[in-house]
């Protein structure tokens, strides 16, 4: 239970906790005293003088009450919109440091539908949360003031039957948890099947495979409906019984009033029988804030489990220290890695390599033989079996490198700052100079909006090999010693390469580059080679 309250009030701004809850807190009490300032109203005599006394002071309430309410009504959503930054905040960093290995069978949609609905439940929650507190006070105050003002034995009923009502509520919740599940998961699946669907809507085009997608998404429809379904009905059924005991009470109470009455005559049954009627729907109003927050607690604790289960594995390859520019030469051996244990022959098999500071490396061989495999386990993405040995003493911590990847993905912001990258030293006049280097001088000026230009969703704007050079620009302008680059220029023609390569040898003059690479331009600028063949590495000799 601790450990519950501390995620959930992870990230939360304290002081408008604080304030919150004073202004919420100040609020029930009105909103408890409501009944009797309306009952004092109704309950005063015809006289000019009294009917205009209660009539001033239950409006004077009102307006007081009104003001309460505005003021925790904005701190409620100033609170909520804090509560929703600081949760993608938390998820931002902990899927920053999770292992890259236990994210590889975890679509980005997945994960982002599970997000939402955390963040839906988890500001949803706080909300319910506030409301459940004006309930409880209510049910307290209702409590109390019917013990003192009628007798302690309907109190004891009152509370006792609230409490069946409530624990009923949290008896069903509890047999749902595991529908309430499949519910989680299924709805982020259709998540995952909408977003990658949208990702690559220019395949499904070119295709013509709509039909397709459509038969993928009648699917998840189809279990998410299920899900809900069967979840919606055992949820309902115990909702109702819930309403049903709540309901119970008046009926309940005034037969229990009935017995004191006759026990007693002059016990104030009609007065009781009024005010019963009154608080009865008041009643029902305010436990169901309490149901609806047994609910939505549920709901979000399911989709932080999911969350919590996906960034499980942290990896520290992101948080300890890394190594830089102090050693002079860098070593890998008798590392094997697979992607997947069943098939051992899709091995990886490096007995030996080494890098020097300040050189030049290349890395050939055919595709798919573990080339880019080399640099995920350089950089950290994936860890080896054995560590790196850094001027040969192992070293658990990774190399602080510019991994320029293959894989060209660019952020829907400008084209300055996806060539930035929050690098506020780089000039307009610098990012200029590299775009002419790289063949895209022509192109930048053609741009109305130059530097400020939007590149889209992963960069859809610019062409495959506009991209790649955009993305060696961006890798270039982050001041490292270490540089792992990936085919820097298999989308682009020979012309452009040739500027490219000119641009890599000049800008990483004296720097640790490893590139992987066909080209024989690209290997004409490194000092030494590796090539892979039949998924294992070995060193070339020099004879070039």
């Amino acid at each position: 239970m601790i450990d519950v309250l501390r995620k959930f009030t992870k990230g939360m701004p304290v002081k408008y906790l604080a304030l919150t809850t004073l202004f919420t807190l100040v609020f029930a009490l009105m909103n408890s005293y409501l009944t009797s300032a309306l009952a004092k109203v109704t309950a005063s005599s015809l006289e000019t003088g009294e009917l205009a006394r209660a009539s001033i002071f239950f409006f004077v309430f009102i307006v007081l009450w009104e003001v309460v309410e505005f003021g925790a009504d904005y701190l409620i959503a100033v609170t909520e919109a804090m509560i929703r930054s600081s949760t993608y905040s938390t998820y931002y960093d902990l899927l920053y440091t999770a292992k890259p290995r236990s994210l590889i069978n975890v679509n980005t949609g997945y994960v982002a539908g599970i997000i939402s609905q955390l963040i839906e439940k988890k500001t949803s929650l706080f909300v319910e949360a506030v409301l459940m507190m004006v309930s409880v006070v209510y049910v307290i105050y209702l409590l109390v003031y019917i013990s003192v003002s009628f007798s302690w034995v309907l109190g004891a009923l009152i509370f006792a039957m609230a409490a069946l009502s409530i624990g009923v509520r949290f008896f069903g919740s509890a047999r749902l948890r595991g529908r309430l599940n499949k519910v989680t998961t299924a709805k982020a699946e259709q998540t995952r099947l909408f977003m990658d669907s949208i990702n690559n809507i220019s395949t499904v085009q070119k295709l013509r495979g709509i039909g397709f997608i459509r038969r993928k998404s009648a699917v998840c429809e189809k279990e998410n409906l299920e899900a809900v379904r069967s979840y919606t009905t055992g949820n309902e059924i115990c909702f109702c019984v819930f309403k049903l005991l709540n309901y119970l009470i008046c009926p309940v109470c005034m037969f229990a009033a009935l017995l004191l009455y006759k026990r007693n005559p002059s016990f104030p049954i009609s007065g009781l029988m009024a005010y019963l009627s009154i608080v009865t729907i008041q009643l029902v109003h305010n436990t169901r804030f309490i149901a609806s927050f047994i609910q939505s607690g549920n709901t979000w604790e399911a989709a932080q489990n999911e969350m919590d289960r996906i960034v499980a594995e942290q990896s520290d390859s992101y948080t300890k220290t890394s190594i830089g520019t102090d050693f002079n030469i860098i070593t890998l051996e008798n590392t094997c890695f697979t992607y997947r244990d069943d098939k051992p022959a899709s091995m990886v098999r490096i007995p030996s390599f080494c890098v020097n500071k300040g050189e030049f490396v290349c890395i050939t061989g055919e595709s798919g033989q573990g080339k880019t495999t080399l640099l995920k386990l350089l950089s950290g993405i994936l860890e080896p079996e054995q560590k790196l040995k850094v001027d040969g003493n192992p070293e658990s911590r990774n190399l602080d490198a510019v991994f320029i990847a293959q894989d060209t993905e660019m952020l829907d912001m400008t084209l300055r700052e996806n060539l930035c990258f929050g690098n506020a030293s780089v000039t307009d006049g610098e990012l200029a100079d590299m775009l002419e280097r790289v063949g895209m001088g022509l192109w930048l000026k053609e741009q109305p909006e130059g530097l400020g230009t939007l590149l889209g969703e992963r960069g859809i704007f610019v062409s495959t090999g506009q991209r790649q050079r955009l993305n060696l620009i961006r890798g270039l302008l982050m001041e490292k010693e270490i540089y792992l680059l990936d085919e820097p220029t298999s989308n682009v023609d020979e012309e452009t390469e040739e500027k490219m390569v000119e641009l890599i040898s000049e800008r990483l003059r004296g720097k640790t580059v490893i590139i992987v690479t066909h080209r024989p331009r690209v290997c004409g600028i490194c000092d030494r080679e590796y090539r892979f063949e039949n998924g294992t590495m070995f060193e070339v000799k020099a004879e070039r």
